[in-house]
């Protein structure tokens, strides 16, 4: 809205020419303006009277805005207004432009006059109100208005409340006044040319303007505040105005606690800045554009920094060269937190950590030990790192303020080792076209069902290029016990008792061409979580799909492990790896297949591949694709087996003995069933597998009733 201004300057013409529209005769002459006000206007008195009680209705630019949103008597001649007594607010650009307006009269319950609500009434010669708020540019470019009458109860004068009321010469403010927005008084020439006094004072304390000639400024202890932009020229060179001179220091006094938004905005010459031990919030960009402020001392009283206070001096930008990792200032604030770490931790020496405090892309996580931290909003400005802390705190909450991904730092994984096992866990065939063949094949069946669920099909048709995407997502599912090697093969124990039959091939490569996605996410980010994923498989976190681009397309394999150790490939050191199962060789581990890192500078190899990326670059041949045991991703199109029969618990097609004999031993807890295996145990129906079912299950093999 602080362009407002210029706009309606330009559209001068206009403006005078709305005021005299004649009423037409369907024009309604009156209406609601609230929910509990009414408006009347009286064409023979050009007199507009609201009467009721509450608030009024904001409306909008009629220069910019769609015509429903104007005022309803936005076309009309209106010479006085009247506000009765029970109204609370008048509403965002409620009189703007009322060209002809001469007359104003508000009532003592008014609280709130809103933005633009009297701008640009050019025949206004005086305004008086007790309104405790008055917007933005309220009864801004109103220049005929000569006196302003604010009464005890004043409260907040707004962003450029009066801005260009140039005929203004007599401004009455009293003390009940504690807040004056930027550039309020800007070119009102008349009251400016009319100050003496060097510092020009107003209301309760408030510094609205420097007037003197002095470059080393020392402000008076009569001020408790200063108003933003009162050290800039804001009265943009007009006649009879003098410039300020080129400030080198200011000295702010004990009496002032806290500096607005915008403060020192725009003085570019000033160079010291003395802040008292009393002050204690910086607003935002209160120094923003002191491009030659070098010496400046936060003093410990200082408990809260806006956004971008100091964005573009030379003290900030000298803090940043100095190599400093962790620049603290006033009581506990985190200012600026810089370097080469992928993990930082913010202990209880930190109260506040400031908006953009932690600006390095290559963070990965950053750790809260303290549930109450102070953290403002984008503190941490790379959305991909992860929030870290108990659950509950300050960190929790930012994390999902600020849509970011949280971990629980109290959260122990407690479950069984996920680990795969080479003899059992996985295929016992390789991705090789002297399995697959030269085509991918596919089942008429398995296509249809593909093609209902409008997966993309395309791979199917293109000559065989590997299954190697098919093959490690399957590993993962079955790992899971989503899918039953029974399912695939009668009497399969495991995934290695599977052959490969036609079916089985078909089972591969239909999740082969439901996967292939690329996660848009930094390198850096993919490893974090490929490192935690694979640190919490032995304790219950599942296998992850791991895939990665290479010069002639993607291989993808399963990540299962990590480990510790010391390896050099290519003059390369890295001290940690990825466990990984390879689809090309799936029945023996292989130390060069597996993923190698160094854990300060996440540089990473896979040897076998020849694939060698460094801690600051990706290459497009090694780029990680795909970090995930997400299963409604994986599984994002089910298999469409076809369900088991209630009683097959083994899944071999039939119900026998040995169904009882496998559901005995769960139930003795010698043995585990997949979920689908639970499916088919689950006689009774509640969701439960109970010794009833194993009841059920023995009367239906005697031929009784389930």
């Amino acid at each position: 809205m602080k362009k407002m201004l210029s706009l309606f300057c330009a559209a001068g013409i206009s403006i005078l020419h709305m005021g005299g529209i004649p009423v037409s005769a369907e024009e309604p002459s009156s209406g609601k303006c609230g929910d509990n006000i009414t408006w009347h206007y009286d064409a023979d008195t050009a007199s507009l009277t609201l009467t009721g009680t509450g608030a009024m209705y904001d409306y909008e630019n009629w220069m910019i805005d769609t015509p429903s949103e104007f005022t309803p008597w936005q076309y009309f001649d209106i010479q006085q207004v009247t506000v009765s007594e029970g109204i609370e607010t008048i509403g965002n650009f409620a009189f703007s432009a009322c060209t002809s307006l001469s007359s104003v009269s508000l009532p003592d319950s008014l609280r709130r006059i809103g933005d633009y609500a009297f701008a640009y009434c050019l025949r206004l010669k005086s305004f008086e109100t007790s309104a405790s708020e008055l917007g933005e540019s309220a009864v801004s470019g109103c220049h005929s208005l000569e006196t302003i009458k604010l009464k005890s109860g004043v409260e907040s004068i707004g962003d450029s409340c009066f801005d260009s009321d140039t005929a203004l010469s007599v401004i009455d403010i009293p003390k009940t006044v504690t807040h004056i927005g930027w550039n309020a008084f800007r070119l009102c020439t008349k009251w400016y040319q009319a100050q003496t006094d060097e510092f020009i004072i107003e209301g309760d304390g408030i510094l609205c303007q420097y007037k003197g000639a002095d470059s080393f400024v020392k402000i008076p202890e009569t001020v408790k505040q200063i108003a933003a932009g009162a050290f800039v020229t804001a009265q943009d060179q007009q006649e009879g105005i003098r410039p300020l001179p080129a400030l080198y220091s200011i000295e702010i006094p004990e009496t002032v606690h806290s500096l607005p938004d915008h403060a020192f905005d725009g003085v570019t010459s000033v160079v010291t800045v003395t802040l008292p031990e009393t002050l204690e919030h910086i607003g935002e960009k209160a120094f923003s554009g002191c491009t030659n402020l070098t010496n400046l001392k936060i003093p410990d009283s200082v408990t809260s920094i806006g956004t971008d206070a100091f964005d573009g001096t030379k003290w900030l930008n000298d803090l940043k060269s100095s190599k400093q990792e962790q620049i603290m200032v006033g009581d506990g604030l985190l200012l600026l937190m810089q370097g080469d770490q992928k993990i930082i931790t913010i202990d209880d020496s930190v109260k506040t950590v400031c908006t953009s405090a932690i600006l390095s892309k290559q963070i990965l996580e950053v750790i809260f030990t303290e549930p109450d931290t102070i953290i403002n909003p984008n503190a941490v400005t790379n959305r991909y790192a992860v929030i870290a802390g108990i659950p509950g705190s300050t960190a929790e909450r930012y994390a999902k303020e600020e849509g970011m991904t949280f971990r629980d730092i109290t959260a122990v994984p407690d479950g069984p080792d996920m680990s795969l096992d080479f003899k059992k866990d996985v295929w016992q065939f390789s991705n090789s076209s002297s399995y697959f063949g030269n085509t991918y094949y596919l089942s008429d069946s398995d296509r249809a069902h593909l093609e209902a669920a409008g997966a993309d099909l395309s791979i199917i048709d293109k000559a065989w290029g590997g299954s190697c995407g098919g093959m490690a997502t399957t590993v993962i599912l079955v790992k899971n016990g989503i899918i039953s090697p029974a399912q695939l093969q009668t009497g399969a124990e495991a995934l290695s008792d599977v052959t490969l039959t036609d079916s089985v091939r078909s089972f591969i490569n239909y999740y082969q061409c439901t996967q292939g996605r690329d996660d848009y996410e930094p390198q850096r980010s993919k490893i974090y979580r490929m490192i935690r994923l694979a640190e919490n498989v032995p304790h219950g976190e599942s296998p992850f799909l791991l895939t990665f681009s290479l010069s002639s397309g993607s291989h993808a394999t399963v990540g299962y492990g990590i480990e510790s150790g010391e390896w050099t490939f290519d003059e390369k050191k890295y001290d940690r790896r990825i466990l990984i199962w390879d689809p090309n060789f799936p029945t023996e581990f292989r130390d060069d297949c597996c993923l190698y890192f160094d854990s300060e500078t996440y540089a990473y190899c896979l040897p076998h591949y020849n694939v060698s990326v460094s801690a600051n670059t990706v290459d497009s041949s090694g780029a990680i694709m795909t970090v995930s045991n997400d299963i409604s991703m994986l599984n994002a199109y089910p298999y469409p087996f076809t369900a088991a029969e209630r009683g097959d618990v083994n899944l071999d097609s039939s119900v026998t003995v040995a169904d009882a004999v496998l559901l005995t031993r769960f139930l003795t807890a010698q043995a585990t069933l997949s979920d689908v295996q639970m499916q088919a145990a689950d006689l009774s129906g509640d969701s439960r597998i109970t010794a009833a079912d194993l009841s059920l299950l023995k009367r239906q093999l005697t031929g009784k009733t389930a």
